[in-house]
């Protein structure tokens, strides 16, 4: 099927659209009564593929990109006279890979069997199969595009009879009053929106740097589903797994049985700073910035303590390889989000996981996890999972989809149709990092200026500290030391909050465009690579290169 060559070929394709949007929070906010998402903004020009961004089934990781189009709910499929008219009790039968997997749409009988293995959510889009697509594009309207009914229609292997099509008409209205868009925050006009539903926003860059605690209005949105509002007085968390007696925690159990611990800790997603991939080749998600990571005082209850309330002794005399968390935030779709780190990370000392009831000295906003989020130290951001459900020890990863099937990384040369998720590790601490936050990209100087005054943020993970910053304006052949601040006193191999750093940078005179360049190498000597070439990945992942900022002097 056409449809299925084009996604193997989807990394070698070379038309890219070019799509310019830019999203005021005005605008945002006056959207907010809308019960289903209806467009992503963008505040910068991004490419994406006219037809691969956006594939069948998926939850925003792998299909979500910054630019998508105004979405087109008017699309009917035509009744194809060439092609035999099925009822739905026929298409349920066919809900087994040995019997071909059928899905129906608006009138159309779809064969998605091969698509299935090609599509990185394809557990997702499993929930379907036997019956009709709508309730499930209900709970993620970003499928309704144009590019997606074209892809849809080359799978088309019939009609569904038309007393069949307004039943699933109202079963697609009973979905549509069911779900919730989810508690929506109120954004600083600085945060640059990546997507709607859900919400994912980035910090402003030149914010980042403004305070070595990132306030909480300003920390970046990151978001797999709706974000669930919680009753603190109803909330329960589960406790149970392998050497355990399966325990529930209020809230209130956290804050009184436990000793409160505050842990400074840098948050980044592995995902930050991936528009930069798009220079190698277009990669597929969120098009973030350098401001997707901020930083923290989270305090709450050590993840060690409650699990030893709960029967744990050691991690030998338990057994138990894996600690898996799950949120609350499954917007109907029975698959709310999860993670696991390894429990060794869990029980090291000094690594301090926590269970998270406050954020800078307040309750965690909604949108960052409360009542309680977990908050692992030197991990990909990814593991610290928002509105704990539950605790599970167990010998296994989380089964997750998250965990499973994203969060990984590849080599340069592996493409969907070759990625096999199931050998890959998931990623846990990420790699020295550091950006240029301020100048920002563009900005001018008058002709004449000698120096250049430059700030930014570097970190490194698995609690390594940043041994040093080096920036340069003529393209590497000269680097000069940032000067670091470090603002609290932290343990070595504990140091789990960033480093701020400034660098006077002397300029040529009456040159024209300069090229910024900064890189940083933490304590174990690790160093930023210069280009993004040799890590470049599919999904977009751990982009650590050097990072890059244009100013001009006129």
């Amino acid at each position: 099927m056409r449809i299925i060559a084009l996604l193997k070929e989807f990394s070698k394709s070379t038309r890219l659209y070019r799509i310019t949007k830019t999203a005021t929070i005005a605008q945002f906010h006056s959207r907010q009564s809308l019960k289903l998402p209806e467009i992503c903004w963008l505040r910068a020009s991004v490419w994406i593929y006219p037809s691969a961004v956006l594939t069948l089934g998926s939850i925003a990781f792998h299909t979500y990109a910054s630019g998508q189009e105004e979405e087109d709910d008017s699309w009917r499929p035509p009744f194809r006279k060439d092609l035999p008219t099925f009822r739905a009790e026929e298409v349920k039968l066919h809900n087994e890979k040995d019997r071909k997997l059928w899905v129906t749409f608006r009138g159309g009988v779809y064969d998605i069997t091969e698509f299935v293995d090609v599509h990185p959510g394809g557990k997702i889009i499993m929930q379907a199969v036997g019956g009709p697509l709508e309730p499930h594009w209900q709970r993620y309207n970003f499928h309704k595009q144009e590019d997606v009914y074209s892809m849809l229609e080359e799978m088309r292997i019939g009609n569904l009879h038309p007393d069949d099509v307004e039943d699933a008409i109202h079963d697609c209205n009973t979905v549509a009053e069911e779900v919730k868009p989810g508690y929506t925050p109120k954004l600083h006009p600085s945060m640059n929106v990546k997507s709607v539903q859900p919400l994912n926003a980035e910090t402003g860059i030149g914010e980042l740097v403004e305070s070595f605690y990132t306030p909480n209005e300003l920390f970046f949105k990151r978001n797999h589903h709706a974000i669930p509002t919680v009753d603190e007085h109803n909330y329960k968390l589960k406790v149970s797994g392998v050497g355990l007696e399966e325990r529930e925690f209020t809230l209130e159990d956290l804050k009184t049985k436990f000793q409160p611990v505050s842990v400074v800790v840098t948050l980044q997603c592995a995902g930050n700073r991936r528009q930069d991939f798009n220079a190698v080749k277009p990669v597929r998600g969120l098009q973030w910035g350098p401001g997707a990571i901020g930083n923290a005082k989270w305090t709450g209850a050590l993840l060690v303590d409650v699990l030893k309330e709960a029967g744990f002794q050691s991690i030998v005399e338990n057994g138990a390889e894996h600690v898996q968390f799950t949120g609350l935030d499954d917007n109907g779709t029975g698959e709310p989000y999860g993670a696991s780190i390894p429990i060794d990370v869990a029980m090291k000392p000094g690594n301090q996981v926590i269970l998270a009831y406050s954020m800078n000295d307040k309750p965690i906003p909604v949108e960052h996890g409360f009542p309680v989020r977990v908050v692992v130290p030197g991990v990909v951001g990814a593991r610290s999972v928002k509105w704990l459900a539950s605790i599970v020890l167990s010998k296994d990863e989380s089964p997750s989809q998250w965990q499973q099937s994203d969060y990984k990384t590849f080599n340069p040369s592996t493409d969907w149709p070759t990625a096999n998720f199931s050998t890959v590790q998931a990623i846990q601490e990420l790699p020295v990092q550091s950006a240029i936050c301020s100048p920002a990209e563009n900005s001018s100087f008058p002709r004449g200026t000698k120096t250049i005054a430059v700030k930014g943020y570097a970190w490194s993970g698995g609690g390594r500290d940043i041994l040093r910053v080096e920036v340069s304006a003529d393209n590497g052949n000269t680097w000069h030391s940032a000067d670091l601040h470090l603002h609290i006193h932290e343990r070595r191999n504990a140091r789990f909050a960033w480093t701020l750093w400034t660098c006077e940078v002397p300029v040529e005179e009456n040159s024209g465009p300069i090229t910024l360049l900064c890189k940083a190498t933490d304590s174990s000597h690790n160093c930023q690579p210069e280009s993004p070439n040799s890590i470049w990945n599919i999904r977009g992942l751990v982009n650590n290169s050097w990072h890059k900022v244009q100013v001009h002097m006129e």
